[in-house]
């Protein structure tokens, strides 16, 4: 699939699909023709991939989560089907032909690699480095919540989302 960086393939689906924020990963999965599924879940699966072949792509959703998660699951389960689509080490092999990953509570402590990698692919294109760097002058103080919350907002991700890219591209002091 993908060779890119997480970072260097979120930078060209922006440049494909606008840089403007929110960015709209519904849109961008669409695009890269994924279909997008609002499904009931047990409420520690944030969300699946189901990938038949290479055209036949189904991402579903947890329908009782938040708007935020949502958002960066889908962005989660594309990076995963637009790096390693039916090859991840963490799929489960139904029948058909057909591949169903999971993201769970095991996709968010990065443990494995894929699933790093997934979720960095989601922090790059739903909280892109330039267009924080535009937006953040300077070095924004941990305690300022109310910074770190109008970013959130504007990028429509959670505080914690924010914080976290915020600190890992050393915005924070």
């Amino acid at each position: 699939m993908i060779a890119a960086a997480p970072h260097e393939f979120a930078k060209e689906l922006l440049e494909k699909y606008g840089n403007e924020i929110p960015v709209d990963v519904y849109q961008i999965a669409k695009g890269e023709g994924v279909l997008v599924e609002e499904v009931e879940l047990e409420p520690s699966v944030s969300g699946f991939l189901v990938v038949k072949g290479t055209k036949d792509v189904v991402l579903g959703v947890n329908k009782d989560q938040h708007p935020y998660r949502k958002r960066f699951t889908v962005a989660h389960e594309l990076g995963h089907f637009l790096f390693h689509g039916a090859e991840s080490a963490s799929n489960v092999m139904t029948g058909e032909g057909k591949f169903v990953y999971f993201r769970d509570e095991a996709s968010e402590t990065g443990e494995i690699e894929h699933e790093r990698k997934a979720n960095q692919f989601a922090a790059d294109l739903l909280m892109p480095k330039e267009l924080l760097k535009d937006m953040v002058t300077s070095k924004i103080r941990m305690t300022d919540e109310t910074t770190i919350r109008r970013l959130a907002l504007k990028f429509d991700v959670s505080f914690t989302a924010m914080s976290i890219r915020l600190s890992a591209l050393r915005m924070l002091q």
